[in-house]
């Protein structure tokens, strides 16, 4: 992760595509994702042989909160965060780049629907 290289604004567009399909769902049910939340975020190793303890630190120091998959197979990064938005789709660019530059694979994020106010 020393040479990491930030995403394009190519890669974020391609990223706030996907972003915006799960952002329909919470808009069906009041959510327009501008209030803080608690995002998890799933990835993967490409391999058995990656290392866990290094990924953890990496991403701790990005201000998650990791920890393993019920399976044991990954990891899910938390972070409270507003989900629409630019900024919140140049995170799971960058997320996604660091990934695949890891040889790890981004599975995308899930969060409570939290309508204005906080009313979830």
């Amino acid at each position: 992760m020393s040479g990491f290289v930030p995403p394009t604004d190519e890669m974020v567009d391609v990223q706030c595509a996907l972003n915006d399909d799960v952002r329909k769902n919470g808009l069906l049910q009041g959510d327009d994702g501008t209030e803080p939340r608690i995002v998890d975020h799933y990835v993967y190793p490409r391999s058995a042989a990656r290392d866990f303890v290094l990924m953890k630190e990496a991403m701790a120091g990005l201000g998650f909160v990791v920890r393993e998959t019920n399976d044991g197979t990954g990891l899910i990064l938390s972070r409270n965060d507003a989900t629409a938005g630019r900024k919140f789709d140049v995170l799971t660019a960058t997320v996604d780049v660091m990934m695949r530059d890891s040889d790890w694979q981004y599975d995308g994020w899930e969060a409570p629907i939290v309508r204005k106010g906080g009313r979830r």
